[in-house]
């Protein structure tokens, strides 16, 4: 049974209870997670503003925003499940995608995003000057006449010989937190959580390169000079276009992909140009670049905080997870392959997170002093 069919089958009888007052549905067992829904949605005016909510949605484009994240070679026949489960879902089950997602459809301008749910909230995003200054720092960061501003910033410390080997500026973003900067020559960069950014305070004449570990949305002035993104294994260059580049070191694959104009690719083993709406994969091992697989957004589902994962490896679901709340975490090795889908949102909790995986997979998930330990049921 898909992820959708349990929540459906759940709110169900929810909504049984709640409108119906179905005797069959009073008798029988209800988890934790449904009881917690009936108490929350007995108050008239909270059904009332979520019910106004959801006719406020046109159904079918939710539907093509979700399904424009399935990949191209498993498209016909996942989209068909999901058309059938999404359209065919009742009120009551859209209310509680809509209290897991809370607000899957908004997004946001700040220029620093926390998630208030991250358990690494209090830790601050970390600037490091070229005259080796450690700064902790929040709202607007851009490079202007040569030096780096940020609109609030606190000098945590000063390392001399950092100064003098590197010459290089240094954005770093705790887990739980996005940050926006603007470089030198205005092109736009979007840091995601538990990343970092090398950059210049001036490029010279001939590329404007940065350094990446970790994941950045990219949009980039149109420039005579080539703008080059480097990797771990790999460089990207560019002339002005908009892309995302997803490369942890932890990660096996490190994933590139193009929204508007063109890029070109290189590692030591392979090389390829992206054209708009396709991304590829490079394995972080061999260096091997992936042919291209169209992509049916037009920006990264975390630029409008949210993550939508299709028939995902739950190990895969938590590496995200881990940098998305700040949160360690240990899986049993038994369920690590298990597929998950699920879309949550900068306004899911860790416990709401934790309830959703619970009722849809036959999983157990424990908080255990903020790592999370998730088991088979």
């Amino acid at each position: 049974m898909t992820g959708f069919e349990k929540i459906s089958e759940s709110a169900l009888r929810c909504f049984r209870w709640l409108i119906l007052g179905d005797e069959d549905v009073k008798g029988c067992n209800l988890s934790d997670t449904e009881r917690k829904i009936i108490e929350k949605y007995s108050d008239v005016d909270v059904l009332q503003r979520e019910l106004d909510l959801f006719d406020s949605i046109d159904n079918s484009k939710a539907y093509l925003k979700f399904v424009e994240s399935v990949r191209k070679s498993a498209r016909e026949r996942r989209a068909k499940l999901l058309r059938r489960t999404f359209i065919g879902v009742s009120a009551a089950a859209v209310i509680l995608l809509l209290i897991v997602a809370g607000g899957v459809f908004g997004g946001g301008d700040d220029v620093t995003v926390v998630n208030k749910y991250a358990l690494a909230e209090s830790e601050k995003v970390l600037l490091i000057t070229s005259e080796g200054e450690t700064y902790s720092t929040s709202g607007e960061i851009k490079v202007e006449d040569e030096k780096v501003v940020a609109e609030k910033s606190k000098l945590i410390s000063t390392e001399r010989d950092y100064a003098e080997q590197a010459k290089i500026n240094e954005l770093i973003t705790p887990a739980g937190v996005r940050q926006k900067i603007t470089l030198p020559d205005g092109s736009i960069v979007w840091l995601n959580a538990a990343s970092s950014l090398k950059f210049p305070t001036n490029f010279d004449d001939t590329a404007r390169v940065v350094k990446l570990c970790g994941e950045a949305y990219f949009d980039v002035v149109k420039s005579s000079r080539p703008f080059v993104v480097k990797i771990e294994n790999a460089s990207i260059m560019v002339y002005g276009t908009t892309f995302n580049i997803s490369s942890y070191q932890s990660a096996s694959l490190s994933n590139i992909s193009l929204y508007t104009g063109s890029i070109g690719l290189k590692t030591d083993r392979s090389s390829i140009k992206l054209i708009p709406g396709h991304y590829v994969e490079i394995d972080n091992m061999t260096q091997l670049i992936s042919d291209p697989e169209e992509n049916f957004s037009d920006s990264p589902d975390w630029m409008r905080g949210r993550m939508e994962f299709l028939s995902q490896p739950l190990g895969k679901v938590f590496e995200v997870i881990g940098r998305w709340y700040g949160v360690n975490y240990e899986i049993s090795p038994e369920i690590r392959n298990l597929e998950v889908t699920i879309m949550i949102s900068d306004k899911t909790s860790l416990e709401e997170l934790s309830e959703l995986l619970e009722m849809t997979q036959n999983i157990s998930v424990l908080n255990e002093n903020n790592k999370l330990v998730i088991t088979k049921h």
